[in-house]
């Protein structure tokens, strides 16, 4: 009989035992993946980030080139019938 009970003490704390490690390692996986998750949803919002800054950057450089060569047209335009007539007058 003190065989049997202390087979079956054993048995429930190695069980026990088992449950708890097994609940404590479930935790940790679960929080070491939600912080690679993390890590990696951070990195891929900075490479967004910086190709959104980098096509940003691009077209305020296109538009400062275009806003110029722009005002070039127009002051070609506006001021081309004034240079002719200065220069028939010569």
């Amino acid at each position: 009989m003190l065989r049997t009970k202390s087979l079956f003490i054993v048995t429930i704390s190695s069980a026990i035992v088992f449950l708890l490690i097994f609940i404590n390692l479930k935790k940790s996986i679960e929080k070491d993946y939600e912080q690679i998750e993390i890590g990696i949803s951070k990195s891929v919002y900075k490479l967004i980030n910086n190709e959104f800054n980098s096509s940003y950057s691009n077209l305020e450089r296109l538009n400062i080139d275009w806003s110029r060569w722009n005002d070039t047209c127009e002051f070609v335009d506006t001021e081309d019938s004034y240079n002719k007539r200065s220069l028939y007058k010569k």
